[in-house]
């Protein structure tokens, strides 16, 4: 079954994508893996965007030991959609913004390592207090202990 017959760019561009196009077109291992869970009752075209859990440590898969809101932070598309979807910001709770990735790559860092590290995710998190009241010690103190940001953290100067 097709959920969304629409196509788009890998890149967000500014028509309203929501969640769901955003990881169809980036993610798209992860995204039918959502869309497997959350199968009953979808109809062709229905968003289930509000069906992910942005927070939740993705299990299996490429993506294992990330989150959503990690793969949107950790994007510049992903980035821009949160720039733009105030609703979607929301939905990042204080563990979900300072969950650390468990393995491989990304090992040690997260959502608020990402949106620091970039001027656009910088930008995000002085628009939105919010979210900035999400942000714990946890997230602030971390230190990467392996790969190419060994030795980094939240506050090594960005």
């Amino acid at each position: 079954m097709v959920v969304n017959a629409r196509v788009f760019s890998a890149d967000y561009n500014g028509n309203n994508m929501t969640l769901q196009d955003y990881l169809a077109a980036n993610f798209a291992e992860l995204y039918e893996s959502m869309k497997a869970k959350n199968a009953n009752g979808i109809t062709v075209d229905e968003d289930i965007s509000d069906k992910f859990d942005v927070n939740a440590e993705i299990l299996d898969g490429q993506y294992a030991g990330k989150t959503i809101a990690y793969c949107l932070a950790s994007h510049e598309g992903g980035r821009e959609l949160l720039s733009q979807d105030a609703a979607l910001r929301k939905r990042i709770t204080e563990q979900g913004l300072n969950a650390l990735v468990r393995s491989g790559s990304d090992s040690g860092k997260s959502a608020l390592y990402c949106l620091v590290c970039s001027q656009d995710g910088r930008d995000i998190l002085l628009s939105d207090p919010s979210l900035v009241k999400q942000i714990n010690e946890h997230g602030l103190n971390n230190v990467i202990a392996t790969g190419d940001c060994a030795g980094e953290s939240v506050c090594s100067g960005y």
